[in-house]
This record gives C-alpha cells, sequence and structure tokens, in this order.
C-alpha cells in the first residue's frame, strides 16, 4: 500500500497510468503536476508513463519488491527525487528516455537494492545524482545510448 504525505493511500501499483483503451499518446498523466512527495511506494508500475512538467517524488520511500520506470518518458520539466530513500528490491528505468528538462536525484539513498538504467537514453535533458549516497546498492548503468545512434 502506498500512502501520501496527507494520510491518503494508493495501491501499489498507482492505476499503472497507460491511456485508455482506444486512447493513442501514451500515459495521460502528462498534463498533470504530480506531487508524491514522502509518499511510501511498496510497489508500483510506472513502465511506459510519460511525465512532463513539475513532479516530485522528493523524500519518498520506494520500499517493495519491484518499482518500475521502464520505457518511461521524462520530458521537458523538473522531475525531482531528491531525498527519496530506495530500498530492498529493485527500482528500474531500463529503455527510460530522458528528454528536455531535469530528472534530480540529489540527496538520494540507494541502500540494499537494485538500481537499473539499462538502455536509458538522455537527449538534451540532464540527470543529476548530486550527493546521492550508495550503501549495498547495486547500480546497472548498462550502455546509456547517446542521440540519433540508430538503436531506438
Amino acid at each position: 500500500m502506498s500512502q501520501g504525505r496527507n494520510g491518503g493511500t494508493a495501491d501499489d501499483h498507482p492505476g499503472h497510468p497507460r491511456s485508455p483503451p482506444g486512447v493513442t499518446g501514451g500515459a495521460f498523466w502528462s498534463a498533470c503536476a504530480l506531487d508524491f512527495t514522502r509518499a511510501i511506494f511498496g510497489g508500483g508500475d510506472f513502465s511506459g508513463c510519460r511525465f512532463r512538467g513539475s513532479v516530485s517524488f522528493a523524500d519518498a520511500d520506494f520500499v517493495g519488491d519491484l518499482i518500475s520506470f521502464d520505457e518511461a518518458g521524462f520530458l521537458d520539466g523538473a522531475i525531482t527525487f531528491r531525498g527519496a530513500r530506495f530500498g530492498a528490491g529493485a527500482v528500474t528505468f531500463n529503455d527510460a528516455r530522458f528528454n528536455g528538462g531535469t530528472v534530480s536525484l540529489g540527496h538520494a539513498m540507494f541502500s540494499g537494492c537494485t538500481v537499473s538504467f539499462v538502455r536509458a537514453q538522455v537527449n538534451g535533458g540532464r540527470v543529476t545524482f548530486a550527493d546521492a549516497q550508495l550503501s549495498g546498492a547495486n547500480v546497472r548503468w548498462g550502455r546509456l545510448r547517446p542521440p540519433g545512434d540508430g538503436t531506438g
């Protein structure tokens, strides 16, 4: 169960916010400002989501077996994981695309988990890890793909 900063709860898989059947164009959260500050995620599937604008996972706790951002798009905005804590299990950003904008994992703490960025691609954006801490964590970078390499 995920609990938000105001005591609200959400399912372990927060609605898997893809477009409803018959609607094209990716996830339908893409135009929303999202605030998951201090939320607790006991699992979650954000795979295929498109995040645009202001999205905060600041000081959130990711403690479930799997939190997936696989094939997610982080587009033209400010997305922060500042101070987030990644515990047991795996957090995956495999095949994610970071296009424009900034994704900050500054001051994030990774302990006893696997974090994977296999085949992630950065195009004109920034992904920062300033003052992030690793303690018993396994980070898999894979081979970050430069723009226009013909593989995607």
